[in-house]
């Protein structure tokens, strides 16, 4: 009976530690969004946001470091608000149109201002119920992704207390996402940078939107 008892103990013990082994690790992206470690942005105090799109805006952008630097000087926080479902947190660093000022803003905050509506994240973290409600009702058509780009531009400016849509500005290359975004909120302050909506994205395209928010 006590050899008994032995080997079950034995048993439970390795049971144990193979749960403990096989435990799957969540990266920050990957963190249930009931259990959120992002930290809000509340000790520099900013005037407004900088969303940029990647294919077509930031791909084709010409010097995006001095783009993004005049919304940093602004006092502007900057971000990323795409459809492309392969772009994360992760692996953004390792293309040539991420500029270092871009890519360190967000990395220091935990990646709360990058958002990729094709892949449901939200903030830097993976949220498949993100937009759920808004694929549920426009799915089928283009101006979707433009409608959960506003979802996402409208949250991340509220994690940095900004609260005037005009001064949550969004850099886009596709009319029919700016459009969904135009619906979301009339008052949004959207940018056509890029091709094949307009001019490609340059640090004068930035300027000249800044311009007439800044006083």
């Amino acid at each position: 009976m006590k050899c008994l008892w032995v080997i079950i103990l034995i048993v439970i013990a390795v049971g144990s530690l193979l749960v403990f082994l096989s435990y799957e690790k969540f990266s920050p992206m990957e963190v249930p969004p009931t259990v959120n470690p992002l930290v809000q942005s509340t000790d520099v105090p900013y005037k407004g946001l900088c969303l940029f799109d990647i294919d077509g805006t930031l791909t084709t952008g010409r010097d995006n470091a001095l783009s993004v630097d005049i919304c940093l000087q602004a006092g502007y926080a900057v971000g990323i608000s795409t459809a492309g479902p392969g772009y994360t947190p992760d692996n953004v660093k390792q293309f040539d149109w991420m500029p270092d000022n871009l890519y360190s803003f967000m990395r220091d905050r935990n990646f709360d201002t990058f958002n990729n509506v094709g892949s449901g994240i939200l903030g830097g973290v993976y949220n498949p119920q993100a937009y759920k409600d808004i694929k549920d009702r426009f799915g089928g058509q283009h101006k979707v992704w433009g409608l959960m780009k506003g979802r996402s531009l409208e949250d991340t400016a509220m994690r940095y207390q900004i609260k005037d849509p005009k001064k949550m500005v969004l850099f886009d290359n596709d009319p029919g996402f700016l459009e969904g975004l135009g619906i979301y909120n009339p008052n949004f302050r959207l940018v056509c940078a890029g091709s094949p909506c307009g001019e490609k994205m340059s640090p004068q395209t930035v300027m000249d939107a800044l311009s007439i928010l800044i006083v």
